[in-house]
């Protein structure tokens, strides 16, 4: 595990450092320091000359459209500050964690490359859409990053300073969460684009020093249990989906993160059950034989099923919660 460490943090030190004001594309607000990004699945209309609107293709990626805007950089930035704050951390390495370090101070803080505070253009759809409150789920790796924050130190660079101009940043972004019409739109969500929502509204509340609202957070995903289970702790709004055993996962581990972040507010979601007597456990019971076979999958399954490290990571706080090593 440590060779492994070391090999994808020597990976990571090779990466170009990331920020939002790097793209070629300009937002519609013309301002290079705005988040914008495209929907995996929508594709030009045949119907149309121009293409336009484009029209949803579930669970078929249109990697070209993806590829545009500030979506992989995220991606890329999130995967690096990880190893490098982890290699810094648990190898006594400094030069990662510098590297950790300068990647966050260039996404959020350096007055020249930051990202402004909110997602008024995620997750685009041309011809439909210049952002929805769909695309916040991007940012759900901010979590992850937050995490890191908590490894580093003076030693790589990272300041008192930077910790508190850091946390105003979250402050604004998460005031933008709760209160705008994209936020809103996607708190109401009763599928995991409701569930990654409210991880972010508490990880980042708690970040903040604003544990009430992460206690939202929290009994806003009771009130998502009780719509997205059934009385077997299958969810049918996942199920419905074109790659539906990613979706269930993909859902699940968002209540299991979110359960995580409750423990620090001394609030139980991993024991709440919805009035069917269902809840995180019977969900991770209902999916797991399917997962390595024993049960055959009955529904969609578009492409080849792979659990993501983020889902690695909810079941083992699973694991711990529940003392299950299964």
């Amino acid at each position: 595990a440590v060779e492994r460490l070391q090999a994808i943090a020597d990976e990571a030190l090779r990466h170009p450092i990331a920020s939002v004001t790097a793209k070629s594309l300009l937002p519609p607000s013309g301002d290079r320091h705005d988040y914008m990004s495209f929907s995996r699945y929508w594709w030009p209309n045949p119907d149309t000359p121009d293409g336009l609107p484009y029209i949803r293709r579930d669970g078929e990626v249109n990697a070209e459209l993806l590829r545009q805007g500030d979506r992989q950089p995220l991606g890329a930035l999130i995967d690096d500050v990880q190893a490098l704050a982890l290699a810094g951390f648990l190898l006594d390495d400094e030069s990662c964690g510098a590297q950790a370090a300068k990647r966050i101070q260039a996404w959020f803080l350096d007055p020249e490359t930051r990202m402004n505070p909110h997602l008024n253009y995620g997750q685009a759809v041309p011809g439909r859409a210049e952002g929805r409150g769909a695309g916040i789920i991007d940012t759900r790796g901010f979590a992850w990053i937050l995490d890191a924050v908590e490894l580093l130190d003076e030693r790589t660079g990272w300041t008192a300073h930077d910790r508190s101009a850091l946390q105003v940043w979250f402050r604004e972004y998460l005031d933008w969460l709760l209160t705008s019409e994209l936020g809103k739109h996607e708190q109401q969500a009763d599928n995991n684009h409701g569930n990654w929502y409210e991880v972010q509204v508490a990880r980042y509340a708690l970040f903040a020093n604003e544990p009430g609202i992460a206690r939202e957070a929290l009994l806003r995903a009771e009130k998502k249990i009780n719509a997205q289970f059934d009385a077997a702790g299958r969810q049918p709004e996942e199920l419905e989906r074109t790659r539906s055993m990613h979706y269930s996962f993909f859902n699940l581990a968002a209540l299991m993160v979110i359960a995580r972040l409750g423990e620090q507010v001394q609030h139980d979601l991993w024991t709440y059950e919805n009035p069917q007597g269902t809840g995180i456990r019977e969900g991770i019971d209902y999916l797991l034989p399917n997962a390595d076979g024993r049960d055959p999958w009955n529904y969609p399954t578009l492409g080849e099923f792979m659990l993501s490290r983020a889902e690695h990571m909810a079941f083992r706080l699973a694991s711990r919660a529940y003392a299950d090593d299964a």
